[in-house]
C-alpha cells in the first residue's frame, strides 16, 4: 500500500484481505507492541517487526499487503528488496486520495494534528515505475 494517511488504504487492504491476501498493519504492530499510534523510538522495531512478518508470510506461499503508508521511495526500498528477494515484482496499491480529502476526514477523525498531516503531505513521494507495478487506487 502506499498513500496518505486517511486515504482509504486499510479499507482497500481490507477488501485484498477478504480476496485471500493477508495484511500486515504496521499500525496494528504499533498497538501491539506499545499502545500508541506512533512512538519514535519504536519505530525501528515495528518495521523490523513487520519486515519480519512479511518474509514469513511470502516463505509460506501467501500473498502479502503492507498496510501503511510508504510515504517516501527510501521506505518503499525495504518492500523492493524483500520482493525481489523472493523472486517478485512489487505491486504497489496507490490509493490516490486527495489531500482535502484525508484533511477533512481527519478533521472529524482527529487522527493527527493537521500540522503533522501537512507534513506528511509535503514529504509524500509518488511510486514510480522503477519501483514496481503500480496499481492506482481511487
Amino acid at each position: 500500500m502506499c498513500g496518505m494517511p486517511l486515504s482509504g488504504k486499510s479499507t482497500y487492504a481490507e477488501i485484498l484481505q477478504s480476496q485471500g491476501w493477508v495484511r500486515v498493519s504496521l499500525d496494528d504492530i504499533r498497538l501491539a507492541l506499545h499502545g500508541q499510534n506512533y512512538k519514535a523510538e519504536a519505530e525501528p522495531l515495528v518495521w523490523e517487526s513487520a519486515e519480519l512478518m512479511v518474509r514469513a508470510l511470502l516463505k509460506s506461499g501467501h500473498k502479502v499487503i503492507v498496510d501503511t503508508t510508504n510515504r517516501t521511495r527510501e521506505r518503499r526500498k525495504r518492500w523492493i528488496r524483500v520482493a525481489k528477494e523472493f523472486g517478485l515484482t512489487l505491486e504497489i496499491f496507490h490509493v490516490d486520495t486527495d489531500f482535502e480529502t484525508c484533511k477533512e476526514r481527519n478533521r472529524v477523525l482527529k487522527r493527527l494534528s493537521q500540522n503533522d498531516l501537512k507534513h506528511i503531505y509535503k514529504e509524500f513521494q509518488r511510486p514510480t515505475l522503477e519501483e514496481g507495478i503500480i496499481v492506482k487506487v481511487n
